[in-house]
């Protein structure tokens, strides 16, 4: 985060860049956005992206959207106010009510981005709020728009406003269970139990070929099949599950957890790179 504002200021020292060291949640949310008028979504999840969306609804201040994946991006303005008709545009629950539960979305982590993809989606985004500060063009307000730079289609897709839909209960409100961070288990507290050789088992939830180049131990199952062999999950102990960087693992405690809300489950906070990094001749401890 500090890069990133140190290399705008190096680009434009007349630019006020503002930085937060948190995260963003129900509860600051529509703080952290007050001073803002136009909000541009480069967040990689899901919960966040509803969060702001929502936060948007009740600020009232449009939303430029984008998300990747592989080799196909998207870019939308939701929530813009059009003085024509004097009422804003869909929102992102407009075309997408709810969240899909985690077990069946995959990150970047899983899937890879070309690494064009981001720069590319990144540069529609700012035409789309150029557009919106100067009061020109046609913003994708009502439209999504779809890129595949596999073949090198556009495709410009209608959203409507669907004026029947509820409103969201509460900011960021999901069917998916909530995320506590009390579900991270840093790499030392890990360390200490399984030292003390605590209860626990531990459950990698990367691919196999990621589990055989480098490993905690535990047992190997990949996050796309968490919930088929949740048979094989021992919900007496407390659950670990771990991933490259945390990303999945989360990913994988929030499916368990919908299905048994009452099991011990943790997330290692940085995956098996910040463990290996914390304590690099641990590697060979194993958890049954």
């Amino acid at each position: 985060m500090s890069a990133a504002k140190r290399r705008v200021n190096q680009l434009n020292p007349d630019i006020v860049v503002d930085t937060f060291a948190t995260t963003l949640n129900p509860d600051n949310v529509l703080s952290l956005l007050a001073s803002y008028d136009i909000i541009v979504d480069a967040t990689d999840n899901f919960d966040t992206k509803y969060l702001i969306s929502d936060a948007c609804v009740a600020g009232e201040k449009p939303m430029v959207y984008a998300s990747i994946s592989q080799f196909e991006g998207q870019v939308s303005v939701f929530n813009h106010y059009h003085q024509a008709t004097q009422e804003r545009g869909p929102c992102f629950r407009d075309l997408f009510e709810t969240p899909p539960p985690p077990h069946l979305t995959q990150n970047c982590a899983q899937a890879g981005v070309l690494g064009v993809i981001p720069g590319l989606l990144g540069c529609f985004q700012a035409n789309e709020v150029l557009k919106l500060i100067l009061q020109t063009g046609e913003p994708l307000s009502g439209k999504l728009l779809s890129i595949d730079c596999l073949d090198n289609t556009f495709h410009l897709l209608s959203v409507h406003k669907n004026r029947n839909r509820l409103p969201a209960p509460t900011l960021g409100a999901s069917t998916t269970p909530a995320w506590r961070d009390s579900d991270w288990l840093s790499p030392d507290n890990l360390h200490d139990w399984l030292e003390s050789q605590a209860p626990l088992q531990l459950v990698d939830v990367r691919d196999s070929h990621e589990h055989l180049h480098a490993s905690l131990g535990g047992r190997l199952i990949p996050l796309k099949d968490i919930l088929d062999r949740r048979q094989e999950l021992d919900t007496t102990r407390r659950i670990v599950f771990y991933c490259k960087s945390g990303v999945r693992s989360k990913a994988a405690l929030l499916a368990v957890r919908s299905i048994h809300p009452h099991a011990e489950l943790f997330s290692l906070e940085g995956g098996i790179e910040r463990y290996l990094m914390t304590f690099p001749d641990n590697a060979t401890l194993v958890a049954p």
